[in-house]
């Protein structure tokens, strides 16, 4: 990621992507961008605006992606010259969730510019094993965890992800929090098809796990020591260590599982992605997650 402003020069053939959301958001934004600029033979531009503006009523995201080891240069800091031919610009809006190949398709215009959330592993699986080396971590903070040699010593530890807060309020309130009895029901389910599993349970509402959530195998809940911080990375590099995975309707859980090595992990996904909304969510999950 070329992290010093560069100068500003031609780039007659490019793919932008719009990035915002949070950190699995933008790896989806990332991802299909990264793809559609592999194929074609693009130089591969991130729009980080959005994450720089302070959106009313929603929460600030920050851009999070220098969490990896990603190709592309973020406008921010280099500046695109297409020149003046007309047309020159595709500008691709996702109006509605789900897979359109056509965005994977050669396109006749010198720049593509992407604003979406791209929530389908289709549209990366062919540069997979390229998105499984640049979303390896840089060193950071995340290498002093404790939790490293917990979650590495045990046989089957099992990932997961309650997420809450932001899903009560009114912004995240069309994802909505899944409830206790998914839970309940995944926990249930992973132990009938995991043996020695150890729970480890990430959440941005700990105090309400500790207080709701009791499973028959051992658990712990991932707290981090010291004062308050943002252990956004750290979390998700632990989580994408588990062998086995319960996630929560976010891309957040999703790229921790998709991240992880096993090959023979479980994972366990809410069947119901949106809680008040009719949007279709058959294809957010790859083949061989178990939809509850």
């Amino acid at each position: 990621m070329t992290q010093t402003p560069a100068d500003i020069g031609t780039v007659p053939r490019a793919v932008v992507v719009r990035l915002r959301g949070g950190i699995g958001n933008q790896m989806f934004e990332y991802a299909v961008g990264r793809c559609v600029a592999e194929k074609h033979g693009r130089e591969l531009f991130l729009d980080d605006l959005a994450l720089r503006e302070d959106p009313p009523g929603a929460t600030k995201r920050l851009y999070s992606l220098d969490a990896f080891q990603i190709q592309g240069h973020l406008t921010s800091q280099k500046r695109i010259a297409i020149g003046e031919e007309i047309p020159v610009l595709a500008q691709v809006v996702e109006c509605r969730r789900g897979f359109h190949e056509v965005i994977l398709a050669p396109s006749p215009y010198p720049c593509i510019y992407l604003q979406g959330f791209w929530q389908d592993e289709r549209y990366f699986l062919e540069i997979q094993d390229l998105l499984r080396q640049e979303f390896r971590f840089r060193p950071g903070a995340w290498q002093e965890s404790p939790w490293q040699s917990r979650i590495t010593a045990e046989q089957s530890p099992v990932c997961v992800h309650v997420r809450r807060q932001d899903y009560l309020a009114k912004p995240g309130q069309r994802l909505g929090f899944i409830g206790k009895e998914y839970y309940d029901q995944a926990a249930g389910l992973m132990a009938g098809k995991v043996g020695n599993a150890h729970f480890f349970v990430f959440s941005d509402d700990l105090s309400w796990c500790e207080e709701n959530l009791t499973f028959s195998q051992p658990y712990s809940f991932v707290r981090h020591p010291g004062p308050p911080a943002d252990h956004t990375v750290t979390d998700l590099r632990l989580m994408a260590m588990c062998r086995h995975f319960v996630i929560a309707n976010s891309s957040f859980s999703w790229w921790a599982a998709w991240l992880g090595a096993d090959a023979e992990k479980v994972v366990i996904a809410p069947q119901r992605w949106y809680q008040i909304s009719e949007r279709d969510s058959k294809y957010i999950t790859p083949p061989g997650w178990l939809r509850l």
